[in-house]
């Protein structure tokens, strides 16, 4: 079974998701909703500040984000020291920011979730299962692309956890999806498909 620490380790090289959290009548192009639909109808999306978005976890999610694109083989280890310490000021304020109750809405709760999946400090299940519950907010606030993470934080939970993934989002560097374990009822295609999961194990193209 994979370790914790190897878990949560393969985050650092994975970058997140690229595509919009639409609420209300927002669609968002890559989701399983609005596969042909036009790209202009999701103009706005993760990477844009919203009416009612937390400014603050924005900007945290975008330099994140920045610092996760510019990591290269040839400077992946000044980088990665980087990274690291900038989750590690994320994951104290976000949970000062929770707390306060100022995560309020999709695309604070998608961002939130984000971060806190990619993180090493701390109690690495406990981050998971926050990354998890906030990525299920999300959706349930119409998140449109939450469904997949919704899954990819649940694997990434279970695996920290000792456990094997249910919805085999999670791969090894190879492209090797990561232990699977199908227990006593094994996940249906209509389960799969209810959070934009492949039928088979696939490397998001996202």
């Amino acid at each position: 079974m994979p370790k914790c620490a190897l878990c949560v380790a393969v985050a650092l090289f994975c970058a997140a998701s690229q595509t919009g959290c639409v609420a209300d009548h927002s669609v968002d192009p890559e989701s399983a909703d609005a596969r042909s639909a036009p790209k202009a109808a999701a103009s706005s999306g993760i990477r844009t500040l919203h009416q009612g978005d937390n400014e603050e976890v924005f900007n945290m999610f975008l330099r994140e984000q920045q610092i996760r694109a510019e990591i290269t083989p040839e400077n992946m280890n000044t980088k990665i020291g980087e990274l690291l310490a900038i989750d590690a000021e994320n994951r104290v304020r976000l949970i000062e920011i929770a707390n306060a109750g100022m995560i309020v809405s999709p695309y604070d709760y998608y961002r939130a979730s984000l971060m806190f999946l990619h993180q090493t400090e701390g109690d690495a299940i406990e981050n998971m299962q926050i990354a998890f519950e906030y990525a299920m907010t999300s959706m349930r606030l119409g998140c449109l692309d939450a469904p997949y993470t919704v899954a990819r934080t649940y694997d990434r939970m279970l695996l920290t956890m000792g456990r094997g993934q249910r919805y085999g989002t999670q791969f090894e560097r190879r492209g090797v999806p990561k232990p699977m374990h199908e227990g006593i009822v094994p996940m249906s295609a209509a389960v799969r498909e209810q959070l934009d999961v492949p039928a088979e194990p696939t490397l998001p193209s996202r």
